[in-house]
């Protein structure tokens, strides 16, 4: 075996033995979509979609155009983990429009290792109901 050889599989054991390995996570899914309202249907500009659960600090991820389309490219980070250490997920994709309920466009739950970046691209348009509160 070449000396290189020898000593990227010797760094790679060590790595592996110190409990960590390296593995790409999703911060949070895409998303290919166009909202509309539920009472005009009528495309919705400046709605905001973020990631996480209502209520937590989440920056907005992208605001729809004037013609209601949003385009949203999945997320992905690399983490140094636990060796096989794993982690039930919840990864969720909010709506949000001052004067409409919030609304949950797109979810998944599953351990961390299934996750995949995946774009969520519903086949009809996602319909937002007007709400005297709204979302904020």
């Amino acid at each position: 075996m070449p000396r290189k050889a020898f000593a990227t599989v010797l760094l790679g054991l060590a790595f592996t033995m110190t409990g960590c390995t390296p593995r790409l996570v999703t911060e949070h899914d895409g998303l290919e979509a166009i909202f509309v309202s539920a009472l005009t249907h009528e495309p919705l500009a400046d709605v905001r979609v973020y990631a996480g659960q209502p209520g937590s600090a989440q920056a907005v991820l992208a605001r729809s155009d004037a013609s209601g389309r949003v385009s949203i490219t999945p997320e992905r980070r690399l983490e140094f983990i636990v060796f096989l250490g794993e982690r039930m997920t919840l990864m969720s994709l909010w709506a949000c429009k001052p004067g409409y309920a919030r609304l949950e466009v797109a979810g998944r739950m599953g351990w961390n290792a299934d996750f995949r970046a995946v774009t969520h691209q519903p086949a009809e348009p996602i319909v937002l109901a007007q709400e005297t509160e709204g979302c904020l």
